[in-house]
């Protein structure tokens, strides 16, 4: 394709793009996606979607005007599916049940939101379908602010948490901007965290708290590159306080910083989340105890721990899959390369070995993408979402298990575009991007 009519190309797509993002979430806005037509626009139109944003991260040349564009674009589609409950998961409701509990002074870690000592709760404000109401929250002390927050924005919905959810990406982007413009990158990618139906879906329709992780994330990785230890580690230990997922940063960033600094950094770490969880202490053993009995029991959407499980077991197999993850990660951080590539490597092991993968757990390493491009990594998070299929076996059958054909089509891609990276390290196309 000559230049000319490739600069054509590049400047219809973001406007073709745009209008196929508008149109997708007003669907959805109205969708019932427990129902086969729905659940397959949501799951193919956001693979679809996910493949062109990327494309145009990558390809795009924003001018002012096309800013301008991406910013509405973004608002918009947000704000058409933030009346989506998407069946897949209701934990915007448990959100505002612990926000509900903490703001009338209960420690929300003490009770199980049956418990009779809460009967009082439950019959004030709009009645609330909780996922697994027999067990005590699961979400860290920060979150618990964050659902107190909410709640008190909007007592009567969810409002509230999707307004804390905006604000943070709204920070994220502009501290990536930031960044993009300080080392000369095209700030079309953006358009990752702007635009790719991921983080509109798992933001909005229905709002998971990962979405608040992603300016700490940022904060973290730009105070480890400037050797500011101390605040990386404050960064990193507000991270782990709403989820815990951004420790994986941890490895790549010891490997980077001196001695004192690795000191610095995982003491830094240790005290915040000690402070941020002291409060609660009252609780004993209940603070862990539903995060400890979600890492034993619950799996989902795994890849290579899937294969694990159905040779060993589920019970030795996730202590296989756990020492495989250990190990790729110090081998990841083992590697040459910059610190970004490094932190990117971490993510693609625990893609590999975890057995629970739901796709809003990607959501906080899209701040990560922007920053290190890794095409194997974006592959999972555009071929994600089809892992929503399965509703349809659990709304018709009551079986809550994937359609073969899902792990086919999200792994297979990133697997053969792993082993590209791994026999031409130096292309671009394979996720090399040197700082």
């Amino acid at each position: 394709m000559s230049g000319s009519a490739a600069d054509r190309v590049r400047a219809g797509a973001a406007p073709a793009i745009a209008l196929a993002l508008v149109a997708w979430c007003a669907g959805l806005g109205h969708a019932d996606l427990t129902a086969r037509p729905w659940n397959a626009l949501a799951t193919w139109g956001a693979a679809a979607l996910g493949a062109a944003v990327v494309w145009l991260a990558w390809n795009g040349r924003p001018g002012r005007w096309a800013i301008v564009l991406g910013a509405l674009v973004a608002v918009a589609a947000r704000w058409l599916v933030s009346g989506t409950l998407h069946p897949l998961s209701d934990d915007i409701a448990r959100y505002a049940w612990d926000g509900r509990v903490f703001a009338h002074g209960i420690n929300p870690y003490q009770f199980a939101p049956t418990a009779p000592e809460l009967e009082a709760l439950r019959r004030m404000g709009p009645a609330l379908a909780l996922n697994h109401p027999d067990l005590h929250t699961v979400y860290p002390p920060l979150a618990q602010l964050a659902f107190t927050l909410a709640w008190r924005l909007d007592p009567q919905g969810f409002a509230g948490f999707r307004g804390l959810a905006l604000a943070a990406e709204t920070v994220t982007v502009l501290l990536l901007a930031r960044v993009l413009v300080r080392e000369g990158r095209p700030l079309a990618r953006l358009a990752l965290l702007a635009w790719l139906p991921l983080a509109v879906l798992e933001g909005h329709a229905p709002g998971h708290v990962d979405t608040l992780v992603m300016p700490f994330v940022v904060a973290a990785l730009t105070s480890i590159e400037s050797r500011r230890a101390g605040a990386a580690g404050f960064w990193l230990g507000l991270a782990a306080l709403i989820k815990p997922f951004p420790l994986l940063i941890v490895p790549a960033a010891l490997r980077e910083l001196e001695p004192r600094g690795r000191a610095r950094l995982l003491a830094t770490i240790v005290l915040v989340v000690a402070v941020g969880y002291a409060p609660f202490a009252g609780a004993g053993h209940w603070l862990f105890d539903s995060m400890w009995r979600m890492a034993r029991q619950w799996v989902f959407n795994g890849s290579l721990a899937a294969l694990l499980a159905a040779w060993l077991g589920n019970g030795p197999a996730r202590i296989v899959s756990l020492i495989a993850m250990i190990a790729a990660i110090v081998a990841a951080v083992s590697l040459g390369g910059t610190f970004r590539r490094r932190v990117v490597l971490a993510i693609v092991a625990f893609v590999a070995f975890t057995p629970t993968l739901y796709p809003w757990y990607l959501v906080w390493a899209l701040p990560v993408l922007v920053l290190q491009p890794h095409l194997a990594l974006l592959s999972v998070v555009v071929l994600v979402p089809l892992s929503y299929h399965v509703l349809i076996p659990w709304q018709e059958l009551g079986l809550w298990r994937l359609p073969a054909w899902v792990p086919i089509v999200e792994y297979v891609p990133f697997y053969a575009l792993l082993a590209l990276g791994a026999w031409r390290p130096r292309d671009p196309v394979a996720g090399a991007d040197a700082r």
